[in-house]
């Protein structure tokens, strides 16, 4: 990364982010307690998951353009694939590391990762290199 990568940063961009990021901290901290929760620090939980991200988006920021056009179409199909495996759960199909939580079928067991998450993002991003015609 040189100093060309930073100099086109929106620092504005960062800085929504970060008071984001406070207002998150300071939202959770702020909110009431109830069930089995009370020995989970969720503000110590959301500043661990925000630190993920920047990590995760600083490393995005070191691959080229060009890289991604490759790959978008591969990782919306991965994001449907796990898609289609919820709903194939839902109508009794046996799907690995599927859960059925009160009724949902949202979740696969690792982590608690909801595919939905990360599915809006492979879509709108598929769906820019798909417009860029260059």
């Amino acid at each position: 990364m040189n100093k060309e990568t930073f100099s086109k940063l929106d620092y504005t961009l960062i800085f929504i982010v970060f008071l984001l990021f406070c207002i998150s901290l300071l939202a959770i901290h702020n909110a009431p307690l109830t069930g089995n929760v009370q020995h989970v620090n969720f503000v110590v939980r959301q500043a661990g998951w925000y630190m993920i991200c920047s990590i995760v988006a600083f490393l995005v920021l070191l691959v080229d353009y060009d890289h991604f056009k490759q790959v978008h179409w591969y990782l919306y199909g991965f994001g449907m694939f796990l898609l289609l495996g919820l709903t194939a759960a839902q109508f009794h199909v046996p799907v690995p590391f599927t859960n059925n939580d009160n009724g949902a079928w949202s979740w696969y067991f690792f982590s608690g990762y909801r595919p939905n998450s990360t599915c809006g993002v492979y879509e709108a991003v598929s769906h820019l290199f798909a417009r860029c015609n260059d």
